[in-house]
């Protein structure tokens, strides 16, 4: 019988033609054919058939059959397809799953066609079966066949996985993919038959039915079952030609989440992992040219031999016999594999070894204890360009171990504000101090290591270039965007010593600090994950040249071209591949001249891709050394060389001071300040030349004693203000600022003598925003009490923000989430703000209409879109503004400062119901169909309604306990995240996971904890409750919840259309 008529809503891909390039072919969003209720949409013997706790089930135990019988789905004919399910057998019999078949027999349900079958039998699983027909069996468990088109014959081309024992009474993952006449089957992701069928009678399109076996008694069952067509259709009006970007149109090989390649470049999908190997994070490969991939929970190492490009052939995966998992960084070295874990295997340094010999790591020495973990933890460990050393990546959450004692530059590390700062206003980073991030070089036994780089927030990655020089690719802190002190994601040029100024909230460095180095690119918002130059790619000569830049939030790698610039380099990023849903994590260029990488972490479906070049240029190997700028570079490296390290030449130092190049000055400094100070001291005091003197004051001022403040002051003193530049003027200021903040506060003669010098420079014109940052902070620190009166007429002078200069590179990038977008055409006001915030700590030298004016800017500045701590940062700088002043202030300021800041507050309305208790499957086979047409404003009110927006944001709007869900579309298929919305403990980021907090007195409170500086805010499940606050004296132990601060149920309320409103509201994604 029919159990039920289904409607079918096939999503086509159509090619979209944009202003800035043109968007390739896609394949239709996963199908569920099952919804875990009934058997609406399928046809057969219902005495066989029947649906038991959300599982398809057929069986002969009570009804025997007399012949094979089949449940048809009755959604129509497919062609090319993937069809994805979980079954398991009981009972001495056989099942399988039909493809491209006929209905021989309406009444008996009998199909013919291609079978994927289900065998107890090693060498029967999942093999291809033709039944029916006459052909029998065309390939068994472990054969890669290709049949001859006149003859039938079955050619055996080569071999897939060995056909081991598997107990099929146990739930498995299926899959079959038939595209044209390639045919290939899967079990728990690895394939079981390739087939090239060349047959005169091939199959080209049919229906799709589940197996019941006539014989002895058999209990089939299945669940979870995902059709995803891979059939593209084209717009009429699509053009074939490449555009001006660069960007190809992609053939139908392509897979359907890649958006755009450059030009003459093509992308395969060489392993989609499945389920039981977790989500890959980290890529290497070995001595043999064999990849190998970690999962970023516990599901461990896996050794890939990939295909040969340009075949058929399929890739082999098989998991590595060592108890190890949670790499993040994977590097193959002195006969090793080393791997630097984030996870319950031991954070820190490993190196596994093969013992005995059989080709496969199996002995794991745990070589140094890393104290960090989590997304901010240690990364990636890389090879030294001499083949001598190890270098490692820790990201802003790792302390230094106390085994690293050297350092190439002194220790001595502060935060170095002249000003206090404030933390994150969402408590991100709280009590996380300098160095932040960090970068060692240390030996192949994991000893002698030593710092050769800091002042990082995230650096996931880093890579040697091929004249060694070292590059690291740092994370912004996103929550800061529409805030001064917002940077950008960066690629910056990690040379020895080198500081890169991240601290914690607003506590940010300038790039233009004189004490640190600037980036080489600031490529906007992102989360950096893997970087890989291309040298051994088959690839034109520049993209084998080029750096690459792997973003997984917005699913783009980036190719940046660098070209020297003096000592450095300056860089021009190009987009590489984009997709959607893409979370890129690692890429290695392989021995086979293609470039392989993964997508997964946090639990994403995960996967293997591999690239080649397909074009029509050269691809010959080129030399990737550069000369130019080699003796500039070579000069610098004789100052590195003096890093650490006594008995310097403070001739070549002193020299250098006054270098032009930054990088050279740079390098040059901390050679000095590696030298005892009673070496050079006085020498310093009595340079004649302003940037020589400048350059060896800042050393002093960070390496000298309290007694070193007045000769200091006095030796800046000497320096013509009117004979520098306005670079020269800044590190004069933050020279003085250094003196301040680590040799001691001015006397009062001293402190009106700065005053008198500086205020008649104060402002200068608005064009020199860096200049007036720097005089503001300083004449606030020094009590000038002109300050607040020029300070607010330089806020209403500021006008509209310019645009910065990374928005040209995201706003050719259809990825980028509306949010940033609105935020390029309404800017917050930057300079503003930033003068607010210093002048929050002037208590004084006020009259109250300038406190009114100064209180109403906030009301303005709130207006504005920013990250997720914009508003609470806002609050933060009010609020701190408004105990500095007096209680009849206060009592007069009530009328514009009694409301918190906020944006306007979306009034919802309640869903319409029938409200469900939503199962996956049955979520999937509601939002099958095409999804772009839904209503996008009843989804923003269900986004609101549901309780979504008062944990999370999306597009600008809601709360801030959550991830920011604005760019979901990009990172997680639509299984992906309906597991989150149905599973929220499935997979829970360290940034967002609860904890249990236990106090002294036995008070419990479980949570998410917000650290601050005395005391702990914990937000519990409840979102509209204020946050317990702990103070740290009172707590006993935190420990990490495995339960999720989400509540299950969420989207239980919504009716299938609301349902669908929703999620397409979600996942709508770009301009």
């Amino acid at each position: 019988m029919i159990f039920g008529k289904r409607t079918n809503s096939w999503a086509c891909s159509v090619l979209l033609i944009a202003s800035c390039h043109a968007i390739p072919l896609r394949g239709a969003e996963e199908q569920s054919l099952f919804d875990g209720q009934d058997l609406e949409g399928w046809s057969g013997n219902e005495k066989v058939w029947s649906v038991i706790d959300g599982q398809i089930v057929g069986s002969t135990v009570d009804n025997p059959v007399a012949a094979n019988t089949f449940l048809v789905w009755q959604g129509g004919e497919v062609g090319d397809f993937r069809l994805t399910y979980k079954a398991r057998l009981k009972g001495d019999n056989n099942s399988g799953v039909q493809y491209r078949s006929t209905l021989a027999d309406p009444k008996t349900w009998k199909v013919i066609g291609y079978q994927a079958d289900m065998h107890a039998n090693p060498e029967y699983l999942a093999m291809l079966y033709s039944e029916g027909t006459g052909r029998g069996i065309v390939a068994t468990r472990g054969q890669k066949v290709v049949v001859d088109e006149e003859t039938g014959q079955l050619k055996v081309v080569g071999k897939t996985t060995d056909p081991t024992p598997v107990d099929i009474s146990q739930w498995h993952d299926y899959e079959i993919i038939a595209r044209g006449n390639h045919l290939i089957h899967k079990v728990d992701g690895k394939v079981t038959v390739d087939v090239t069928d060349n047959h005169k009678k091939k199959l080209d399109r049919g229906i799709i039915a589940l197996q019941v076996h006539a014989g002895p008694p058999m209990t089939v069952f299945f669940k979870d079952i995902l059709l995803e067509k891979l059939e593209n259709v084209a717009d009429e009006n699509s053009a074939e030609e490449t555009t001006d970007q660069g960007v190809q149109d992609l053939d139908h090989d392509t897979p359907p989440e890649i958006e755009s390649i450059a030009n003459g470049f093509q992308v395969e999908k060489v392993f989609e992992v499945p389920p039981s190997m977790g989500s890959w994070v980290s890529l290497t490969k070995d001595d043999r040219g064999r990849l190998i991939a970690s999962d970023q929970q516990d599901a461990g190492l896996f050794l890939i031999t990939p295909g040969k490009p340009g075949t058929s052939e399929q890739a082999q995966v098989q998991k590595l016999p060592v108890e190890l998992s949670g790499a993040q960084g994977l590097v193959w070295a002195f006969d090793a594999l080393y791997a630097v874990v984030n996870g319950s295997s031991g954070y820190g340094l490993h190196r596994l070894t093969d013992s005995d010999s059989d080709g496969l790591i199996d002995y794991d020495e745990y070589l140094l204890k890393i104290p960090g973990k989590g997304e901010h933890g240690p990364h990636a460990v890389v090879l030294s360009p001499d083949g001598r050393s190890l270098y490692l990546a820790c990201g802003n959450h790792t302390m230094v171990p106390p085994e690293i004692v050297d350092s190439r530059m002194p220790m001595n590390w502060g935060e170095d504000l002249l000003l206090p700062r404030q933390l994150d206003a969402r408590g991100h980073a709280a009590g996380i101090l300098a160095p932040g991030g960090w970068i060692c070089q240390l030996d192949q036994e994991g000893k002698n290591a030593e710092i050769v780089s800091s002042g990082y927030r995230n650096e996931y990655d880093i890579a040697f270039n091929a004249d060694g020089e070292l590059f690291a690719y740092d994370a912004d802190m996103e929550w800061d965007l529409g805030m001064p002190w917002y940077r950008p994601t960066r690629l910056v040029h990690a040379t020895s010593g080198s500081e890169f100024g991240w601290r914690s909230g607003t506590g940010k460095w300038p790039a233009y600090y004189e004490d640190s180095l600037p980036p080489i690119v600031d490529l906007g918002p992102g989360s950096p994950t893997g970087i890989v130059f291309g040298y051994g790619a088959k690839f034109p000569a520049k993209y084998q040249e080029a750096l690459y830049l792997l973003d997984w939030t917005f699913g783009t790698i980036y190719a940046v071209h660098l070209t020297p610039d003096g000592a450095s380099y300056r860089g021009q990023p190009e987009e590489f591949i984009t997709g959607r849903p893409l979370p890129v994590t690692d890429a290695v260029v392989g021995t086979d001249g293609a470039m392989y990488f993964t997508v997964g972490g946090r639990g994403v479906q995960s996967a293997l891709y591999r690239v080649t070049y397909v074009g029509d240029e050269q691809t010959t190997p080129v030399s990737a050394r550069d000369a130019s700028g080699s003796d500039l570079r070579a000069l610098r490296h004789k100052l590195e060389a003096m890093h650490g390290n006594s008995g310097g030449d403070l001739e070549l130092i002193f020299a250098n001071l006054d270098n032009p190049d930054r990088f050279i000055r740079y390098a040059a400094r901390i050679a000095l300040e590696s030298q005892p100070v009673e070496t050079w001291r006085e020498r310093a005091l009595s340079q004649s030349d302003p940037r020589t003197a400048i350059t060896a004051l800042m050393a002093l001022a960070r390496q000298g004693e309290p007694s070193d403040e007045a000769p200091t002051l006095a030796a800046l003193d000497q320096i013509d203000l009117g004979a520098l530049s306005e670079l020269d003027q800044l590190a004069l200021l933050r020279t003085y600022a250094l003196v301040f903040i680590r040799l001691g506060e001015p006397d009062e003669k001293t402190r009106q003598g700065l005053i008198d010098k500086w205020s008649p420079l104060y402002p200068a014109p608005v064009s020199k925003d860096r200049l007036n940052r720097e005089l503001v902070q300083l004449l606030v620190y020094l009590g000038d009490s002109s300050v607040v009166s020029k300070t607010l007429d330089l806020m209403e002078q500021c006008g509209p923000e310019p645009i910065p200069e990374w928005a040209t590179l995201i706003q050719r990038n259809e990825t980028y989430g509306e949010p940033i977008q609105a935020m390029m055409d309404d800017m917050t006001p930057l300079r503003a703000i930033h003068y607010a915030f210093v002048l929050r700590n002037v208590k004084s030298d006020w009259t109250l209409q300038q406190r009114r004016k100064y209180f109403q800017f906030f009301s303005e500045a709130a207006k504005h879109l920013g990250g997720a701590s914009y508003t609470g940062f806002l609050n933060n700088i009010r609020d701190e503004a408004l105990a500095n002043c007096s209680p009849p202030e206060q009592v007069a300021l009530e009328a514009i400062v009694e409301q918190p800041l906020s944006g306007e507050t979306f009034q919802s309305t309640s869903p319409v119901g029938p409200g469900h208790p939503w199962t996956k499957a049955e979520a999937l086979a509601v939002l099958s169909g095409d999804l772009k047409r839904r209503d996008k404003e009843r989804g923003r009110n269900l986004f609101h309604a549901t309780s979504c927006a008062k944990c999370h944001r999306f597009r600008g709007e809601g709360g801030a306990i959550g991830p920011d869900l604005s760019t979901v579309a990009n990172k997680y298929s639509l299984s992906d995240l309906l597991d989150s919305l149905l599973e929220p403990s499935k997979v829970i980021s360290d940034q967002y996971g609860s904890q249990r907090v236990q106090t002294a007195d036995g008070l419990l409170v479980t949570g998410r904890v917000i650290e601050f500086e005395d005391a702990y805010h914990v937000f519990t499940e409840d979102p509209d409750a204020p946050p317990t606050i702990i103070k740290r004296e009172e707590v006993e132990e935190i420990v990490p919840s495995n339960i999720s601060q989400m509540p299950v149920g969420l989207i239980d309320p919504l009716n299938k259309e609301e349902l669908k409103d929703l999620v397409a509201y979600l996942m709508s994604v770009g301009k």
